[in-house]
């Protein structure tokens, strides 16, 4: 294992690592009191070598997103949506993502599965978990610290082999591909889009136009980058929600300490009705009949193919598509056949 604390050392690494087929990936980081990540570390293997970037050292990280943005292999990470995102801040998204997490969920594995449990169950290796709290953003490191670091990534490529060939088995391999590619685009979405419809996703009906719900939430992400805070310390989730359905609360009812806040906010909402993105409204209370037919036929499904129903479809998801919002995951070609054949049946007349 390598502990890697200079450029040059980084620059030797990179030219070993241009011509591989897989690398393994995962970082630790911490993001408590910022907006954005602070990156502790950064971990990369092959089947020949583990290196360990401290990124609080004199390193040039910039060098290392610019080799995964063009990277022709494959990055192996495992639920690796968190890492995506991060990856996105520095404007770098690997060509090829292989999340380990998504391939075991394709084979029978409960989903979100960890990879602790997933190394105990394929390579019968059990990783310790004693150290998942620690301080990432002190110096030095203890060796037992940099080493279970490094355990993240030790052992994924074989973990993504194994899994591969089961996948290969099932004739799954599209499956994988096309969620990897949804991952990529869940990762690189807008989040203040994403946030608006987890808002909207009520069985109230929405008190106010969408897009003056979405200028509120575009000034706080504005607000908490400028500021580097937390998107909760600007304005906590549970006041948009109020003034999305709560009649008697506005937004001179926010709880800001300077009036300057809400003067900021209403020179933002006064143009709010020029905004072109189309928001998909909320509908209120879905049909119940409609509901209970997709779960029923999401398990049904879930065992002719031997997978937790959740992999196809989680019911918050089935929510959205029967309110006619957008999924990212409902564009794998798989899913979206399943999902099609489901709602075909229950609009079938000879069904009743």
């Amino acid at each position: 294992m390598k502990y890697i604390t200079k450029t040059s050392e980084l620059l030797q690494l990179l030219d070993r690592l241009s011509d591989q087929k897989y690398i393994a990936y995962d970082s630790e980081f911490i993001r408590e009191r910022t907006f954005y990540p602070e990156l502790c570390l950064i971990q990369l293997a092959t089947k020949e070598e583990i290196a360990v970037i401290d990124c609080k050292a004199e390193v040039q990280l910039d060098l290392l997103f610019k080799f995964l943005e063009n990277f022709s292999g494959e990055v192996v990470m495992h639920g690796c949506l968190q890492d995506l995102e991060i990856l996105g801040l520095y404007d770098c998204l690997p060509l090829k993502v292989c999340d380990t997490q998504i391939a075991s969920s394709l084979i029978g594995f409960k989903p979100q599965i960890g990879l602790q449990s997933l190394c105990s169950d394929l390579l019968n290796i059990d990783l310790p978990k004693t150290l998942s709290r620690s301080n990432w953003l002190k110096r030095p490191l203890a060796e037992d610290e940099i080493k279970y670091a490094a355990d993240d990534v030790r052992h994924l490529i074989l973990l993504f082999e194994i899994l591969k060939d089961k996948l290969d088995e099932l004739n799954r391999i599209s499956w994988f591909q096309d969620d990897c590619e949804a991952l990529k685009k869940e990762a690189g979405g807008n989040y203040c889009i994403k946030f608006l419809y987890r808002v909207m996703h009520s069985n109230k009906k929405l008190l106010v136009d969408p897009n003056y719900l979405l200028t509120l939430i575009e000034w706080r992400e504005i607000k908490a980058k400028s500021l580097n805070k937390p998107r909760q310390w600007i304005l906590a989730d549970r006041y948009i929600k109020k003034i999305a359905y709560d009649r008697n609360f506005s937004i001179k009812d926010l709880p800001f300490k300077s009036e300057q806040s809400i003067v900021e906010i209403n020179e933002a909402l006064s143009s709010y009705e020029t905004k072109e993105i189309k928001i998909v409204s909320n509908k209120g209370r879905s049909d119940p009949e409609e509901i209970s037919f997709f779960y029923k036929s999401l398990a049904e499904k879930g065992l002719e193919l031997n997978l937790n129903k959740e992999v196809i479809s989680s019911k918050v998801e089935v929510n959205s598509y029967l309110r006619r919002e957008p999924l990212v995951r409902y564009g794998s070609a798989w899913r979206k056949a399943i999902i099609k054949d489901i709602q075909d049946s229950f609009n079938d007349p000879s069904r009743s």
